[in-house]
């Protein structure tokens, strides 16, 4: 495997390491502790993590209960597995995991140069995984989103109309004017927005729609 320019000189890294059997964690620690400038550690307590490794059949509900359960910010996460099904695939993102190896394939090598990837920003899913995502993400807008009249950002289509005028700078009359809409209907929509969103002003809406890449 060819090592990304620069990557395996990074930083020294703290390494979490959760497996669900005694023989998988002891062999991860051995693969981990191979590594220059890694340190794995089987708990957090007193030790700021900068990546999380979890090894397990599969993302059961107990696991994912169990990673839920921690305090504190969350660091990104590896995951190794035998397989991910798709009800799954959203999980995967709610603990910020941010590379997937298949447990055939998470040799020592690869298993360290992951963790530098991701300890540096770095994603890495399999094809597979990519695909479930994509699956996922479309059964969400045709399922739940569009039924609501809502896109992917959470805004309806004529919240996004307004509020693209509104970052413009025009008043409420002004946009009215450009969507021929009553100046009531204007509020109207961007009050339901702002308390939808739990958002705090029309400035913050506007802040909402760019963060979400509406804008």
């Amino acid at each position: 495997m060819t090592p990304i320019a620069g990557l395996e000189q990074a930083e020294r890294t703290t390494v979490l390491v959760h497996a669900e059997d005694r023989f998988t964690r002891t062999g991860l620690l051995g693969m981990l502790s191979a590594g220059p400038r890694i340190t794995p550690v089987l708990t957090a307590e007193g030790t700021d993590v900068d990546v999380v490794l979890v090894a397990s059949t599969s993302l059961t509900s107990s696991l994912m209960r169990q990673l839920r359960s921690r305090t504190g910010p969350r660091p990104p996460s590896v995951l190794v597995l035998d397989q991910l099904g798709d009800a799954d695939v959203f999980g995967v993102l709610e603990l910020g995991v941010r590379a997937v190896l298949w447990r055939p394939e998470a040799t020592g090598e690869r298993l360290l140069h992951t963790i530098r990837l991701v300890r540096r920003g770095g994603v890495l899913l399999p094809a597979e995984v990519q695909q479930m995502l994509v699956d996922a993400v479309v059964r969400v807008q045709q399922n739940v989103l569009t039924p609501r009249r809502l896109t992917a950002s959470g805004l309806e289509d004529r919240e996004i109309d307004v509020i693209r005028l509104v970052a413009q700078g025009l008043d409420t009359a002004e946009v009215a004017r450009r969507l021929a809409y009553s100046e009531r209907t204007v509020k109207t929509i961007l009050a339901g927005m702002i308390s939808r969103l739990n958002l705090r002003s029309r400035s913050h809406a506007v802040a909402y729609a760019i963060r979400s890449g509406v804008l």
